[in-house]
């Protein structure tokens, strides 16, 4: 009941279907930097849709700026605004999750529901293989996987993972395939 109201608190459509999309991961090895450009290429292509930013590790604030140049009746953002028991409420209320590799899968996979993960620094099946209900998307670059939490410089990992790509992924979820 608190998830339902606190969506629509900052605006939840009823009529659109929510990607909830946690922001962060525990290091800036496994916290995606691309989500500007996805939200540009997804709701350009999905005008029923609404966004959830979820998350609050200081690494993702720069990205956080650059998502404030979209609709906040679109993308609503609850970033640093909830607990971690708040936010698996929230991801209960979403119809898909895309997110880093984090508890959230877990929790995603608990209450059945379909999500895209993106894996920099572990092989997906690792983490995954039990898991119906959730798709992984991981790096194709040479030094992967490298398991590495906080000591890349390079993260080529995270550049190979297109917002392209995750789009396509998105997409293909959003149809139920």
């Amino acid at each position: 009941e608190w998830a339902k109201s606190f969506l629509a608190s900052i605006g939840k459509d009823k009529g659109k279907k929510l990607i909830a999309m946690p922001m962060t991961a525990s290091s800036p090895n496994r916290t995606w930097i691309f989500y500007d450009e996805l939200l540009k290429i997804l709701l350009g292509a999905n005008k029923d849709l609404q966004i959830l930013l979820l998350g609050n590790m200081g690494h993702a604030l720069p990205t956080i700026e650059k998502l404030k140049q979209f609709d906040e009746k679109i993308v609503l953002n609850a970033f640093g605004r909830t607990t971690l028991r708040q936010s698996f409420a929230l991801l209960n209320e979403a119809d898909f999750v895309f997110t880093p590799d984090t508890g959230a899968v877990c929790i995603c996979a608990a209450f059945n529901k379909p999500a895209l993960v993106f894996y920099t620094t572990v092989p997906k099946a690792t983490r995954i293989s039990y898991f119906p209900t959730v798709k992984g998307i991981e790096a194709d670059v040479d030094c992967f996987p490298c398991y590495k939490l906080h000591t890349c410089e390079k993260l080529k990992c995270i550049s190979a993972i297109t917002p392209y790509r995750v789009f396509s992924e998105l997409q293909d979820l959003i149809k139920g395939g």
